[in-house]
């Protein structure tokens, strides 16, 4: 047995143990390979986080996500990246990246809204505590460690109830 399987089989567990607790949110977790998962938002409007991770290191990223438009601004792209988050958390990652990208063209009200940051970018760096790295002079690419473990939670509680209040 590699040094790495029993990472990867704690990444495994906490996959199949959040399943079990989003699911009535309207969430669902699919592992990928050994080293990636998504998590999606139910039904055919698509809407996701996909999650690559590197268990040699205790590190992951935020690699693609996307919200489709009928559910935008409800919480929902906040609450993929934050169950992302708590999930490699609770399986004893340490630290994970963002990179934001900006794809479509906003209005002037979203801009300032956001300090012309992707939205995702403003997203996680708001509502789950990422940070702005100093790699690269980007000011896209953000960082969470277990040092703003409190915003996690309080933004876990946050996009549960507004998953719930959702299904209603």
């Amino acid at each position: 047995m590699s040094w790495l399987a029993p990472q990867r089989k704690k990444l495994n567990n906490t996959v199949n143990q959040y399943n079990k607790n989003l699911a009535p949110l309207g969430l669902r977790v699919i592992k990928y390979g050994t080293n990636g998962f998504k998590i999606y938002y139910k039904g055919n409007n698509r809407s996701f986080i996909h999650v690559t991770t590197r268990p040699n290191l205790l590190t992951a990223k935020l690699a693609h996500g996307e919200t489709h438009p009928n559910n935008r601004g409800k919480g929902i792209a906040t609450a993929v990246r934050t169950f992302a988050t708590a999930l490699l958390h609770n399986a004893g990652y340490v630290k994970v990246r963002h990179q934001g990208v900006n794809f479509q063209n906003r209005n002037n009200a979203s801009r300032k809204k956001t300090g012309k940051l992707p939205i995702t970018t403003y997203l996680v760096r708001k509502h789950i505590g990422f940070r702005q790295s100093k790699m690269n002079n980007s000011n896209f690419l953000s960082y969470w460690d277990r040092s703003m473990l409190k915003k996690l939670e309080n933004a876990k509680q946050t996009s549960r109830r507004k998953l719930e209040a959702l299904r209603n």
